[in-house]
């Protein structure tokens, strides 16, 4: 197997002490391998249209029909696509929200950390193609999740209230 570089790939540290890789599709057979990864854990986002936009409950379904399909929540994940920079770090906030419930602003801030290491500057969802769908997943969110929000804390909850003030979340370039 070849040398992978560092710079293919970034892993968030989850709740439940296992790793959520996100990668490009040249990364997966090294992360396969290096961290013993089932392929029934490996989330494969290439079937989610690259360059158009995707509407609501229709676009969050298309998200969350892959996400399903994942064996074993208490183990290694990865989620790819080709360049691992736009439909995988979505996919990622909508897994830490959905799967692992997340708040919807914590998730953004950890998938932006972790993608940051690749990409200096790094804004989830920065070309605005998957705005709606991310936009659902909040709903969704707080819906599920409304009597308990207020008592809900978080180690990064000033980061989150600054990402509401200032209206960025989940809305792409401003």
């Amino acid at each position: 197997m070849q040398r992978m570089e560092a710079l293919e790939w970034v892993s968030i540290k989850l709740k439940n002490g296992n790793y959520l890789f996100l990668s490009s599709e040249l990364a997966v057979p090294f992360l396969c391998q290096q961290f013993c990864i089932d392929s029934g854990n490996v989330a494969d986002m290439r079937s989610i249209p690259e360059e158009m936009m995707i509407d609501g409950r229709k676009g969050l379904r298309k998200f969350t029909d892959i996400l399903d399909d994942i064996e074993d929540l208490d183990k290694n994940i990865i989620i790819h696509c080709r360049g691992g920079l736009n439909r995988t770090p979505v996919t990622a906030a909508i897994f830490l929200v959905e799967k692992m419930n997340y708040h919807p602003a914590e998730a953004q801030i950890v998938v932006e950390k972790a993608l940051r290491i690749r990409k200096p500057g790094y804004t989830l969802n920065e070309l605005g193609l998957y705005c709606v769908p991310l936009q659902e997943m909040e709903r969704r969110y707080t819906v599920r999740n409304a009597p308990a929000l207020y008592k809900k804390s978080s180690p990064h909850m000033r980061e989150i209230d600054e990402i509401i003030r200032q209206k960025q979340l989940w809305y792409g370039p401003q």
